[in-house]
């Protein structure tokens, strides 16, 4: 009897032994997974973070500085054609959407890009991709929703609102210097 118990003890230990064995294989397999998987996220974000400073990069081809009181109207003049921006709200209340709308007269724009950086102070904002939303009579519009942070050191902060016009021959640049009424 004792013999038949310590048979039945020890194919048991072993059953036992088995099963930790294959669980062990289980959550090693699992872990292996999920490091392949980090390390494929880890490249991918490589990728698309690679890919997004190269578009920001870019140095543009021509750069022209316009002045913009958003209460009235935003144009800049290009040696190709006119670049029209309008923001809504004018006032560029902080941490708010903002309609963003810029009109192409003369210029045939592969992709239209505006970030908002501060004239004295970068702030780190991602440019926004604005999606072209019709066209007539020579002219494209495209339209996007943005907005800016606040600035804890300057309440008055100045802001740039940068558009980058990437055509079929290069990147041109659009720098408008906005004069908001801050209600």
């Amino acid at each position: 009897m004792r013999i038949m118990c310590h048979d039945v003890r020890t194919a048991v230990s072993r059953q036992l032994m088995n099963i930790k064995k294959q669980q062990g294989v289980k959550i090693l397999a699992l872990l292996v997974i999920m490091a392949i998987g980090l390390l494929s996220l880890s490249q991918l974000v490589g990728i698309l973070s690679e890919h997004s400073n190269k578009q920001r990069d870019v140095k543009p081809s021509s750069v022209v500085i316009s002045h913009c009181d958003l209460t009235a109207s935003c144009q800049a003049r290009t040696p190709e054609g006119v670049v029209d921006l309008t923001i809504n709200p004018a006032s560029l209340p902080v941490l708010q959407p903002l309609a963003l709308a810029v009109t192409l007269t003369g210029i045939e724009a592969q992709q239209v890009t505006l970030e908002f950086v501060g004239r004295d102070m970068p702030m780190g904002l991602e440019p926004i991709i604005l999606q072209r939303s019709g066209s007539k009579a020579g002219s494209e519009r495209y339209i996007g929703t943005g907005g800016i942070s606040f600035c804890t050191v300057d309440k008055e902060m100045v802001w740039l609102a940068r558009i980058h016009i990437t055509t079929k021959e290069e990147v041109k640049a659009v720098i408008f210097e906005l004069e908001a009424s801050r209600t």
